[in-house]
């Protein structure tokens, strides 16, 4: 009905579509009728009561409310914050795997390097191909 053009509907389409919205119109006002009178209703026996019986009304509530409370599952925030809890308590129990970057000890401090290990460093790069090097071609076939 909300997804169409705006067209005049006739035919017997129209009537079924008029009788529908008209019964859901008496059915919504019945409930609204329905509601006031159990409200009034309720009303009349806490105004004729007398201050005993509210009291018993007012703790029978209370004692409603408290029971629902208690049977309440929990929220899906609830379980969340209780799962990354756990999480944590178990984070702190396990030992460390990795340490994070440190530029001081990582980048600045500098390892002393003997003459001998200098030696060796320099001749394995002298052995590594580079990139403008000239390729080794072998000039026998098979």
């Amino acid at each position: 009905m909300f997804g169409k053009s705006r067209k005049f509907q006739t035919g017997k389409q129209a009537k079924k579509n008029a009788e529908a919205v008209i019964i859901q119109r008496e059915y919504a006002r019945s409930l609204i009728q329905k509601e006031a009178e159990e409200a009034s209703k309720r009303a009349k026996t806490l105004d004729g009561a007398d201050e005993m019986h509210q009291e018993v009304y007012e703790n029978e509530e209370e004692e409603e409310e408290a029971m629902a409370s208690q049977q309440r599952p929990l929220s899906l925030m609830e379980e969340h914050l209780a799962k990354r809890q756990r999480q944590a308590e178990e984070k702190r129990g396990k030992p460390v795997e990795r340490r994070p970057f440190d530029r001081e000890t990582d980048v600045l401090s500098r390892r002393k390097v003997g003459d001998a290990e200098m030696y060796q460093l320099v001749k394995n790069a002298k052995e590594l191909t580079g990139r403008f090097d000239q390729p080794i071609v072998q000039k026998t076939f098979l």
